[in-house]
């Protein structure tokens, strides 16, 4: 496009009209977030949340994705937030400031319309003062992490008193006083993250170590000599892919009752073939989840219609594709969740 053509009447005109395309396309987004919310749409394409969605899939920002998805759902809960939208009366910065102010302070809907009208018209600054003295709960800055250097990088959150009391718990414990914050902190973590996986670890790592050595429950042990998959030397290499598309599995002939209880070995091969992530592929994209946030064994022929504990239907999923997971199997009303559509 030539704007050099344009006489400045013309110029004007046609930004008037950019600008408000541009409302118009933000507030068509909104929608289209909220139906993808509503439908857990971002589960189905491979992430946990709407914001990585927004964030990955949709191109934005972390701060833009973050704005969206914010004022989309103070738009859902205030519809009245809509017509201030469309009519640029709040901008969405504000709105969306104004949505994490209503969400820490649990605001009802007499109070989110009151305060949606005091900010109304009024620039970011002022709506960051006018809610700052209706705070009433600390308002905690976001975590971050920035690279400062080389194979270096600056954490920064808000510590409560409970931590920084079991902080200096934890110094008198350790003791060497030369030791930094982060000495301690890396020395925490590995005792807290090998308490947690020991005999995954045990398992996926021993050359010699029977069956029998880490499995007590006898089932289990009949079990894992039945199933080469569930042998602690296998590679991980070797075991089937997941197919998220395949839901149900033929059991071989003399199988053994089905049992919830997963044996180790079976964890362990889990592990390996997951390497502690989210194992969720999209079949339409290809999509992996790989988060690593709240990871749940899951049966990808599930336990109650009959699926077995064996590493073939054992699969690692994050907290949000195992709700998900569940919903796509067993309805909406019994997991507690809202419908979603099968698309």
């Amino acid at each position: 496009m030539n704007f050099n053509s344009f006489s400045d009447d013309d110029l004007h005109l046609k930004t008037l009209e950019a600008a408000s395309h541009e409302r118009s396309a933000t507030l068509l987004l909104l929608g289209f977030l909220a139906e993808v919310d509503d439908r857990r749409l971002y589960n189905a394409r491979g992430y946990s949340t709407l914001w990585e969605y927004a964030h990955l899939a949709l191109g934005f920002s972390e701060s833009q994705a973050s704005e969206r998805v914010s004022a989309m759902r103070l738009m859902r809960k205030v519809p009245e937030v809509r017509a201030k939208l469309e009519s640029n009366s709040i901008s969405l910065t504000a709105t969306s400031k104004l949505a994490t102010f209503v969400r820490r302070e649990k605001c009802g809907e007499a109070r989110t319309l009151d305060l949606l009208e005091k900010i109304t018209e009024k620039p970011t600054r002022e709506v960051e003062r006018l809610l700052a003295a209706e705070q009433t709960i600390a308002d905690a800055k976001p975590d971050f992490r920035r690279s400062s250097g080389p194979g270096i990088t600056r954490i920064a959150f808000d510590a409560d008193p409970e931590f920084l009391a079991l902080f200096e718990t934890l110094r008198d414990i350790q003791g060497r006083p030369n030791w930094s914050m982060n000495d301690r902190l890396k020395a925490a973590l590995r005792i807290a993250i090998a308490a947690k996986t020991p005999k995954i670890k045990a398992a996926a790592n021993s050359e010699n170590q029977s069956e029998a050595e880490f499995e007590s429950n006898s089932e289990s042990k009949s079990e894992s000599k039945s199933d080469p998959a569930l042998d602690p030397k296998l590679d991980p290499k070797a075991v089937p892919k997941l197919d998220p598309a395949s839901r149900y599995f033929s059991k071989p002939a003399g199988a053994q009752k089905p049992t919830r209880y997963i044996p180790v070995s079976v964890r362990a091969v889990t592990y390996q073939r997951s390497a502690g992530r989210c194992e969720f592929v999209d079949a339409r994209t290809g999509r992996r989840c790989e988060s690593r946030f709240g990871l749940h064994l899951d049966h990808v022929h599930p336990f109650a219609k009959g699926g077995d504990s064996s590493a073939a239907n054992i699969r690692h999923l994050c907290a949000s594709h195992n709700q998900f997971a569940a919903i796509r199997e067993f309805g909406a009303a019994k997991c507690g969740a809202a419908e979603i559509g099968a698309h």
